[in-house]
């Protein structure tokens, strides 16, 4: 109920608390205090409310000392208080809170975006779970040693086996043949997005400070920022 209060006395305000023997009086009633026992010693004090007017405080400074202006008109104690340069330790203390806390944040962002999949020759694909992610590494590694050991050349789409045409689904369900260097783009394709999204959570939790509107789309590779035309 005090909290904001401030004791003036003789035109100098100060931080007295209220003293107990008026303690529960409504906050108004403290602006004058003429009327109580001259016993308590009181007749002269008075508790007006109070507010801050010196603004936000800069990233790299501290609050420090208060100063006081009386408002008589509007009987309110102004609080302006003098910003201190931080050392660099509580900088760097500062800094470590700000990762411990917003670190796993921004990880979660980067997965979330993960899940939404990535795009490849105009068509959306899906990485929503890690079983997903696990076929395309492997399809990564099948197609490379294809290509490499089999010499599966381009344009043959039974290069995984010789008893079906090897497609890949889409995220409407739609299935898409590829030939081996077809689905090496295509997987190297869905890492890259991977990576870009790795990089860009790694550039945010790099500055100082991290944004807070790191959600925001601007700090994120789109959907199709992976995406190549398959060879013809």
């Amino acid at each position: 109920m005090y909290e904001n209060l401030l004791m003036v006395k003789d035109g100098v305000a100060s931080r007295t608390p209220v003293p107990e023997s008026i303690y529960g009086l409504p906050p108004e009633i403290l602006l004058d205090l003429t009327w109580v026992d001259p016993a308590l010693g009181l007749y002269d004090t008075q508790w007006w409310p109070s507010k801050f007017v010196d603004g936000e405080l800069g990233r790299d400074f501290k609050w420090g000392d208060e100063s006081y202006h009386l408002d008589y008109e509007n009987h309110i104690v102004e609080i302006t208080r003098e910003q201190i340069p931080l050392t660099q330790e509580e900088k760097d203390e500062r800094r470590a809170r700000e990762l411990a806390y917003m670190s796993p944040i921004i990880d979660a962002e980067r997965d979330r975006r993960t899940a939404m999949g990535f795009v490849y020759d105009g068509k959306a694909y899906q990485t929503e779970n890690q079983s997903q992610i696990d076929d395309i590494l492997g399809k990564m590694t099948d197609s490379l040693a294809a290509i490499t050991i089999d010499q599966a050349q381009p344009g043959d789409l039974r290069w995984a086996s010789p008893e079906y045409d090897f497609a890949w689904s889409t995220a409407d369900g739609t299935l898409v043949p590829m030939d081996a260097q077809t689905c090496l783009a295509f997987t190297r394709s869905a890492v890259r997005r991977k990576t870009l999204l790795v990089g860009a959570g790694l550039a945010l939790k790099a500055m100082d400070p991290i944004p807070a509107d790191y959600i925001d789309d601007k700090y994120w590779p789109p959907l199709d920022s992976t995406a190549k035309t398959t060879r013809k």
